[in-house]
């Protein structure tokens, strides 16, 4: 074995060892999540925590469903979230597309104004936007939780990136000769060359209203709309006895499907970030 040779196993090693670390570094707050979920209360709150539980019991998590209707609560999360990850990429890819590939009157005022509510900031506009849905009825209802919002500045900024960087107008010009209509050009056209681009938008979205927690809390008041972020908010907030590891356990249980999920969709979520790299 050569000295260089010795030498390239040597860095090798030493950025495994630094990449296992950070991996660790990632890994360790799920472990005392999952693990602080199957402890007792007196453990949770002592000085002296201990990477392992003195007795594992999962009784909190069969708790879940006798205190709160925790089926109901997930698929509530799981309408919510989903839904609003629809919207963003059906309109905003729309939005996007328009602002990038029409040359329309006034728009550079209407990218303007987009940018300029990215700067607004969220809590300033909780109060006007209660009294809306209050003036319209839709408290406590999934009107109320998805449609204000469902078009997000982000996502329309950030498909209309993507068009003007990404998306060639010679394949739009051939459609058009070829007598595809506008919808056409969209359904067939648009949508599979910017799919990447769409998956990546639609699980931001989704991740972000999965774990909201401040929109929920101002809508919804009956315990049957509740989402997770709201009820695992009520059980850390139980006044003395709070139940941490009750609390412990919902997070578990919201958390495992957004790690199920890209895991299974991390493919189409990395080429789609790496998309916008790899085309000229």
């Amino acid at each position: 074995m050569t000295v260089r040779h010795a030498k390239s196993i040597a860095v090798r090693i030493l950025l495994y060892g630094v990449l296992l670390l950070f991996v660790l570094i990632c890994i360790f707050p799920f472990y005392m999540m999952v693990s602080g979920s199957t402890k007792n209360n007196s453990e949770l709150i002592t000085l002296n925590q201990k990477l392992l539980p003195q007795q594992v019991n999962f009784r909190k998590y069969a708790l879940l469903s006798e205190r709160f209707p925790f089926w109901r609560i997930s698929l509530n999360t799981v309408f919510f979230a989903g839904s609003k990850a629809i919207l963003a990429v059906l309109f905003c890819s729309m939005a996007g597309f328009a602002l990038a590939k029409y040359p329309f009157p006034g728009r550079s005022i209407c990218f303007a104004l987009v940018l300029i509510t990215l700067m607004v900031p969220f809590q300033s506009i909780i109060v006007p936007s209660y009294l809306i849905l209050a003036r319209f009825r839709w408290l406590n209802t999934f009107w109320g939780l998805i449609v204000p919002g469902a078009v997000p500045a982000f996502g329309t900024f950030m498909m209309r990136q993507f068009f003007v960087a990404s998306f060639p107008d010679e394949v739009l010009d051939a459609a058009r000769i070829d007598g595809c209509t506008e919808f056409s050009l969209y359904w067939k056209i648009v949508i599979p060359l910017s799919a990447p681009s769409m998956w990546v938008l639609g699980m931001i979205i989704l991740m972000l209203n999965w774990k909201n927690f401040i929109w929920p809390f101002v809508v919804v008041s009956k315990e049957e709309m509740f989402t997770i972020p709201i009820v695992i908010q009520a059980i850390a907030a139980g006044g003395v006895h709070e139940d941490w590891g009750q609390a412990l356990a919902a997070s578990t249980v919201g958390t495992i499907p957004l790690i199920v999920l890209f895991l299974v969709a991390q493919k189409y979520f990395i080429s789609g970030l790496m998309s916008g790299f790899s085309k000229g």
